[in-house]
């Protein structure tokens, strides 16, 4: 067997600058690739999975896709799932090689943090802006023409990102826009979208228009990865060190990876897939330290980070089970008496013993398909010559990038925007009513 090994790669989006890899578990590396398919297919299903999911009918706004950030080369679809959990899964699940970024573990983290603010907005509104309700921020690009998918949309993030700046608390958007080794204008636009997710409960965004695991690779250097530990500490003091107390040890190990320093027990248990039948490939739930990168599962906080005891109970449990698997002496006589009624209920303690469910411990059986996709998303009313549209700014994983060569999986970062079709809310069309008025009235009209 050979061994497969945890890669840290050190590197720039566009030019490698070092590398570190490192094994993780002793299996035999995929040799075929995972059929892939056009970027843009990938994106335009993204960008529509609405009517494809929604059932309505013919009558019903289609969404359509605007513009994204177009890249060359294929990606592996995950069919509407995250693309960081199934590129883990299927590192596990295939034994292939999986290549992470500072960038991915800061941009998951950030989605947990807008989660969380959209979760407690007003709870938390002293930690972030002085105003009541929501405040207008308006940029003004008269170069846009509707479907023109060549338009520099991550100049309208950025100009979003700075007027955020100056509404809120000065430490936030330092905090949020991080700049490691590897971050490039993809992430960095991804970076800013996810914060204005996370501000859409103080701000609506209006641009107008008066004209027309064989390996895992991690990217970035120990600077970097020991700059997002930092970052992700600080995103504690707003109410959230229920969670990154949690994220630490966990984001040290990222650093002591980075220094050749990898501790294989910790990185075997980085996905962990538990099913009825125990086996590569088979379907049944994630576990694993990558859940902690989830703070909120179906729009509560995620009991895998906040029943630590529980917890505990489980992994207790689930290595009690994995050492009854491998014991031939337990093996042998389920097998001796597989056909006696009454052994088979002798057995059945021992079976249900062998493979322990989350739900008997209060916790739940986090399934891929029921994990946020991992794409964040912005509001945004486009006063395009009069006419209001609305827009929504999305960002996040998109895909799965694999290497020709090695057939590493990597989580793809980009960014789309989206025609809805539809008409502003009423109450966003008021909301900007109200700012239009007190413009006019300012500017002496």
């Amino acid at each position: 067997m050979k061994t497969t090994s945890l890669l840290l790669l050190l590197a720039l989006p566009a030019a490698l600058l070092a590398q570190f890899t490192f094994p993780v578990c002793e299996v035999e590396p995929a040799e075929e690739a995972l059929n892939e398919v056009p970027y843009h297919d990938v994106i335009t299903y993204l960008a529509e999975r609405d009517k494809h999911n929604s059932g309505t009918g013919q009558d019903a706004p289609e969404p359509r896709l605007d513009a994204y950030g177009r890249q060359p080369y294929p990606l592996v679809p995950t069919h509407g799932n995250h693309p960081f959990v199934v590129s883990a899964h299927q590192a596990y699940a295939q034994h292939r090689p999986l290549a992470i970024s500072p960038d991915m573990i800061w941009l998951l983290l950030l989605q947990g943090f807008a989660a969380h603010v959209d979760a407690n907005g007003e709870a938390l509104r002293h930690h972030f802006v002085q105003h009541e309700g929501r405040q207008v921020l308006y940029v003004q690009r008269d170069d846009y023409v509707r479907g023109d998918s060549l338009f520099p949309w991550p100049e309208v993030f950025s100009e979003f990102r700075d007027q955020i700046e100056a509404y809120t608390s000065k430490e936030v958007v330092p905090l949020v826009s991080a700049q490691f080794s590897t971050t490039g204008p993809t992430e960095r636009a991804a970076f800013e979208v996810t914060l204005m997710d996370a501000m859409s409960t103080y701000f609506l965004f209006v641009m107008g228009i008066t004209c027309g695991i064989p390996e895992i690779t991690l990217e970035g250097t120990p600077e970097d990865w020991a700059e997002l530990e930092r970052r992700a500490g600080q995103l504690g003091r707003y109410e959230l060190s229920w969670w990154t107390d949690e994220l630490q040890p966990i984001l040290r190990e990222f650093t002591l990876a980075s220094r050749g320093q990898a501790n294989q027990d910790f990185w075997r248990d980085f996905f962990l897939y538990e099913t009825p039948d125990i086996g590569c490939g088979a379907v049944g739930y994630v576990t694993g330290w990558i859940t902690l990168f989830f703070p909120y599962y179906h729009e509560q906080p995620n009991p895998w980070i906040t029943e630590r005891k529980a917890v505990d109970d489980f992994y207790a449990a689930l290595n009690e089970a994995v050492g009854l698997r491998n014991d031939p002496k337990v093996q042998r006589k389920m097998k001796k008496t597989a056909r006696k009624r009454n052994a088979r209920q002798k057995w059945a303690a021992v079976r249900e013993k062998m493979r322990p469910r989350p739900q008997a411990f209060g916790l739940p059986a986090i399934e891929i398909a029921q994990l946020p996709m991992g794409l964040s998303s912005a509001d945004l009313l486009v006063d395009y010559n009069g006419l209001r549209l609305d827009y929504k700014l999305q960002a996040g994983f998109v895909g799965i990038r694999q290497d020709a060569q090695t057939l590493a999986l990597r989580p793809e970062i980009n960014w789309l925007v989206v025609d809805t079709g539809k008409e502003p809310s009423a109450e966003d069309e008021a909301l900007y009513d109200k700012w239009l008025e007190e413009q006019k009235r300012a500017a002496g009209w």
